[in-house]
């Protein structure tokens, strides 16, 4: 935990000392999200079974390096998450903030439990982290990439994971209420969030039709046929 930490801080020395060469690209971001993304996404192709059976591990042997992801990949994610808070504290962004308090307590509450390794499937939302660092370069692909990885992961299937994992687990227990509350709070940053990104592509899609008034013309033609019919 504390390597990791020491890994994401040192990432975020050098970018800051060469923040000219690398503009605004979040390299502590996208490192994390690569390593999450992919190691989470390999389990579940090499364990499908573990998406309905995340708790229980013990058929995993534990010298393979699928049960080294299940044991060390959600302590990555804590380390990040304190990057998380201190890169929210720098920007004056709160929801960076909270949203780094929240990985923080889910997972450490999980740890205590012995059931860390139940945060591999919630990571597997970080894909769409990937495209959120690369939109600094306004590529309308990378950002349509990005928005259809937000809302397929993190506004369809983490309340479906939330809401999986919570039905698992004791809810008169005081981790179930952890659970329920930090998830809640994730899910409900992720709604804020994909607001702003809905208004985001509504406002790219009109400034589209408006560099493009030809397409707009045979577009009105379109509806005007349309109810002419």
């Amino acid at each position: 935990f504390i390597l990791c930490q020491l890994f994401f801080f040192t990432i975020h020395i050098l970018q800051t000392t060469y923040a000219e060469l690398i503009k605004s690209f979040d390299f502590c971001s996208f490192i994390h999200a690569v390593i999450t993304t992919v190691l989470s996404h390999y389990i579940f192709m090499k364990h499908p079974s573990k998406i309905v059976n995340i708790f229980d591990i013990s058929d995993i042997t534990e010298s393979s390096f699928s049960y080294s992801i299940f044991k060390y990949l959600p302590f990555f994610s804590m380390a990040y998450g304190v990057y998380d808070i201190f890169s929210g504290i720098l920007q004056k962004r709160w929801d960076f903030i909270l949203h780094g308090v929240v990985m923080l307590v889910i997972i450490f509450s999980a740890y205590v439990q012995d059931k860390a390794h139940i945060a591999v499937l919630p990571l597997t939302t970080e894909l769409s982290t990937i495209f959120l660092a690369f939109r600094s370069f306004n590529n309308v692909k990378i950002n349509m990439c990005f928005a259809f990885t937000f809302f397929l992961y993190r506004l369809i299937l983490l309340p479906c994971i939330s809401f999986y994992i919570l039905g698992k687990i004791c809810l008169d227990s005081m981790f179930a209420s952890t659970l329920s509350i930090g998830q809640g709070t994730l899910n409900s940053l992720n709604g804020m969030w994909g607001y702003k990104i809905y208004n985001l592509i509504r406002k790219l899609f009109k400034k589209q039709f408006d560099s493009h008034p030809i397409l707009l013309l045979e577009i009105s033609k379109l509806k005007l046929g349309k109810f002419s019919s």
